[in-house]
């Protein structure tokens, strides 16, 4: 049986699995990144974090070679190759390969800004403007 995630559509293999994912969309974030001071939900998910600043990265496309830190990176780029992106705008109809990217370009027509700096102020469409702008 698959648990699945009414938030994001997530699915898991067991309930307590599904419990431990909604933490992070309900901000329960005890687990923080010893590099950067990011905090996550569960310790695994931080594990995984933690591998982009020591650059450990086991996980290679066969089709193009490139490295991932975890087995769930490579599965997503995997999409890119086969062209499987199972994630449709409802406004314009583009696709995606994960639910995040399409949440995230939904705010393209919404004009919302998210994503907040919580030293400046300065609010971004994706994670990874702020990340970039948090990096500076």
């Amino acid at each position: 049986k698959q648990y699945l995630c009414d938030v994001c559509s997530k699915t898991f293999a067991s309930m307590s699995g599904l419990r431990l994912h909604l933490k992070s969309h309900y901000g329960i974030k005890p687990h923080t990144c010893q590099f950067c001071g990011k905090s996550f939900a569960i310790p695994s998910y931080k594990k995984r974090h933690e591998k982009i600043h020591t650059g450990d990265k086991h996980f290679v496309c066969h089709i193009c070679s490139t490295a991932f830190a975890s087995s769930n990176g490579l599965k997503y780029h995997l999409r890119t190759h086969t062209g499987e992106a199972n994630y449709h705008c409802d406004i314009c109809g583009k696709s995606f390969v994960r639910y995040k990217y399409l949440k995230d370009h939904t705010f393209t027509h919404t004009g919302e800004k998210p994503y907040i700096c919580k030293l400046c102020g300065s609010a971004y469409r994706n994670s990874g403007s702020l990340f970039a702008h948090e990096k500076k």
